[in-house]
């Protein structure tokens, strides 16, 4: 297929509605989907449910979902059971309070120093995806996919930014020695 001014598949590239395919595994596809249900909260804090269960709300079988959790116990979100059972982790009130306590410590000047870094179109980009959170159209399931898609972007450029002023910065580190 030729396009005109461009490269063979330029247009489809740059075309927002074709998004390329994902390539994913059942267990990702399994892992994905329960971390979002538990991060939204439709799998509640200290809900308890049988691994046959999940596999058929899922369609698939009991394995994948297994081995999801496996993967979700190792980051805290479920605890497993004997008897092929899983919770999802209870919340402590205690716990939230401290760790919402460090975050707003150590957040705003860990952002501060990354908006120094990034240009000025990285910044209009992060705002304008900040400012459509609160698009009344859109559904629990959109606002949480763009602010994935925020969070994932800013800490993209936050790397590449911090990658490029790395050399610079433990320079003038050992220099301080």
């Amino acid at each position: 297929m030729h396009v005109p001014g461009g490269e063979r598949g330029t247009a489809l590239a740059s075309n927002a509605a074709v998004r390329p395919i994902e390539s994913r595994s059942v267990v990702e596809q399994v892992t994905t989907e329960l971390r979002r249900s538990i991060l939204s909260g439709d799998l509640a804090p200290g809900q308890e449910f049988a691994l046959r269960e999940i596999a058929g709300m899922l369609g698939t079988s009991f394995i994948p979902v297994r081995e999801a959790l496996r993967s979700l116990e190792s980051e805290g979100l479920v605890v497993t059971r004997p008897g092929r059972s899983a919770i999802v982790t209870p919340l402590d009130l205690d716990d939230l309070h401290g760790i919402y306590r460090l975050r707003r410590q150590l957040e705003p000047e860990i952002a501060a120093r990354a908006a120094a870094l990034l240009s000025d179109a990285e910044l209009d980009r992060l705002d304008h995806d900040a400012a459509s959170f609160g698009d009344p159209d859109r559904g629990i399931d959109e606002i949480y996919e763009a602010h994935h898609r925020f969070h994932q972007g800013g800490v993209m450029m936050m790397e590449i930014s911090f990658s490029a002023e790395a050399p610079f910065a433990l320079n003038a580190f050992t220099l301080k020695l």
